[in-house]
């Protein structure tokens, strides 16, 4: 293909899955992966209600159920796993018997590396989309800017009559060593954003309110984030009482470690 209308970089299960939607709709869709083939590990598991209904408008339920892992669609949180503690929470999908009230299909449990193979074979059923593996795109970035200045040094070095073999050795020095110290580490600036807080970790510093009595040697409860968790207080001298609002300090384990609002650490 020389003249795709889309490029597609990455062939995992969120790039094959856009490129099955354009092929669809006839458009010219190139997809690049630099590895050699689609993920030989699980990873992600989870596909979505509303991407099962996706892949059953596809005809692909029946192969993606071949590879379905039987779990639940909850965590558990709670103390030592050799210990009867905790309880369960939702993952955010609703539960097959959920599912059933308001779609012809489930949310289902298959590991990545069965779902993609099924994704890329549909793919090839498409004539308007090609997959290429170990390609991958090279950004130009700052390349330009780099050789502008290797030629600004060459023409300081043209304006003080240096002699024309020694100026073009400046130039090209100058873009080499422009390219090679400077430029890496542009991009490495342009590029990085802000740190991404995602998981248990973006709860450190939010508030909530204790639910049950909580000391050191008694854990309690507190609501955080709308969801009930397993408490203790960071101070463990302290006891802190039903009602108080906290503020968590860290989280470890499924465990969150609160301090009361507006008390300061001794």
């Amino acid at each position: 293909m020389r003249d795709p209308q889309v490029l597609v970089v990455g062939a995992g299960a969120a790039g094959l899955v856009t490129a099955i939607t354009l092929g669809r709709l006839g458009i010219q869709t190139l997809v690049i992966e630099k590895r050699s083939t689609t993920s030989p590990f699980p990873r992600a598991t989870g596909i979505s209600l509303r991407s099962m209904e996706l892949i059953r408008s596809w005809g692909l339920e029946p192969r993606v159920r071949a590879g379905e892992i039987d779990v639940a669609s909850t965590a558990r949180i709670g103390g030592p796993l050799t210990q009867d503690e905790g309880f369960e929470t939702s993952l955010g999908m609703p539960s097959p018997a959920e599912a059933r009230k308001i779609s012809p299909t489930t949310a289902v449990a298959a590991p990545q590396d069965h779902l993609e193979p099924v994704l890329l074979d549909h793919l090839g059923t498409y004539d308007c989309v090609e997959v290429r593996f170990d390609t991958e795109l090279v950004s130009l970035d700052l390349i330009l800017l780099m050789v502008a200045v290797g030629a600004f040094v060459g023409a300081l070095a043209a304006i003080a009559s240096f002699p024309v073999a020694l100026q073009i050795l400046l130039a090209a020095g100058s873009s080499a060593a422009m390219l090679a110290l400077v430029r890496p580490n542009l991009i490495k600036l342009l590029h990085t954003g802000p740190d991404l807080v995602t998981g248990t970790r973006k709860l450190v510093g939010q508030q909530g309110v204790v639910t049950e009595p909580l000391s050191a040697h008694n854990p309690g409860r507190a609501k955080l984030a709308g969801e009930i968790w397993s408490a203790c207080p960071y101070d463990e001298s302290m006891t802190i009482a039903a009602g108080q609002m906290v503020e968590v300090f860290a989280i470890r384990g499924a465990t969150a470690y609160v301090h009361p609002v507006g008390e300061l650490m001794p």
